[in-house]
């Protein structure tokens, strides 16, 4: 027997999404399929592309355009030379922008055309809404995912065992001509959570905070996605209420497709929100014959209860009515037979003698 499921976590965020790494069901939902601005989560899509365009032990030639890149970077200098795998850790670990555009240059020969391989594996992954115009992640107008595709490419990328050794890396030692230090992860959660396996966060102003993670406990795996959520406080409180909400409710889940239930608090607020329900399941993904024959039996079952239900309603209806008229016809019958009803009044109409008669001398 299934345990009753927790409430779904309130998210704030304007877009969020919970999926079973595995499976790829969807567990939590807000406005899933939104377009919004991913900001830095777009070098998840750079990673993985360039570890399967590229050779690891590739030596990547940096650019002037790489070394000027803005935002957060690694301070590559123009003609230095670095392994491909070195740059992506670079991008995916300590989000250089300037490591991602010298990703893009040379694996794809310009940022434009490694962003249309971008576009290219996002389409073959089944990220329909999903439109890169860089590898950095750097504000533009065109550039737009959504927190759903998101998910679709961080399930796939984490399928890499490579990508998924790179993105639960804490901290690397990192050697640069211009800086000498150690990357250090900017997803806190591999800190601060356990069970965190990955996988990237970002921030722009015009996209605010956003956060692709990834986690395990007890052999199931989750990845949520919260896009544009005000501060980054927000951003892993939610983060974290959405991955804890997926373990409670994954164990208690048929094995069979879900039903998708609406919450309600989101719902008085005007918002989509949907979860994954502790009721019975829907659809054929997924699942077997005899799970879709049951969930259909369940089906008809309520169909039938729920006919049955109208039914007694419309008959208590009918005789409802039937009675009421059959009561005021009675009423009628008697007003003007003059007969005394106690239920229904006295009636003063009956043999009353002419008046003149009552004082006739």
């Amino acid at each position: 027997m299934r345990t009753k499921n927790p409430p779904a976590p309130m998210i704030t965020a304007p877009s969020a999404v919970l999926i079973e790494a595995e499976s790829g069901r969807v567990l939590f939902a807000k406005n899933k399929d939104a377009p919004m601005y991913p900001a830095s989560i777009t070098k998840i899509m750079t990673g993985i592309v360039a570890l399967e365009k590229g050779r690891p032990d590739e030596i990547v030639t940096i650019s002037q355009r790489a070394q000027a890149a803005d935002g957060t970077r690694v301070y590559l200098v123009k003609g230095e030379q670095k392994p491909l795998l070195e740059l992506v850790y670079a991008a995916l670990v300590n989000s250089g922008n300037d490591a991602a555009i010298a990703i893009a240059e040379h694996v794809g020969g310009s940022e434009a055309a490694f962003a249309a391989l971008m576009n290219e594996k996002a389409q073959a992954i089944g990220a329909r809404h999903t439109h890169f115009v860089n590898a950095s992640g750097l504000h533009d107008p065109q550039h737009v995912t959504t927190a759903y595709d998101m998910a679709l490419i961080a399930q796939y990328a984490m399928r890499n065992p490579t990508f998924r050794e790179i993105v639960q890396t804490k901290r690397r030692p990192w050697t640069g001509q211009e800086w000498q230090s150690e990357l250090v992860n900017h997803n806190r959660l591999l800190w601060e959570y356990p069970g965190a396996t990955g996988v990237k966060n970002g921030f722009t102003t015009k996209a605010r905070f956003t956060l692709v993670a990834s986690a395990e406990r007890n052999g199931v795996s989750l990845i949520s996605v919260v896009m544009g959520a005000s501060s980054s406080a927000v951003l892993y409180r939610e983060t974290k209420a959405l991955l804890d909400y997926g373990f409670a409710v994954a164990p208690n889940l048929p094995p069979a497709p879900w039903v998708l239930a609406e919450n309600s608090v989101a719902k008085r607020e005007g918002k989509s929100v949907v979860h994954a329900a502790s009721s019975s399941a829907e659809g054929t993904e997924n699942g077997t014959w005899w799970a879709t024959l049951f969930a259909f039996a369940k089906r008809v079952g309520k169909g039938l209860v729920g006919v049955g239900l109208l039914g007694l309603i419309g008959v208590g209806i009918v005789w409802i009515a039937r009675a009421v008229v059959r009561r005021l016809v009675l009423c009628r019958r008697r007003r003007q037979a003059g007969v005394h009803h106690r239920y229904w009044g006295a009636y003063t109409t009956r043999h009353i003698p002419p008046r003149h008669n009552l004082y006739r001398e």
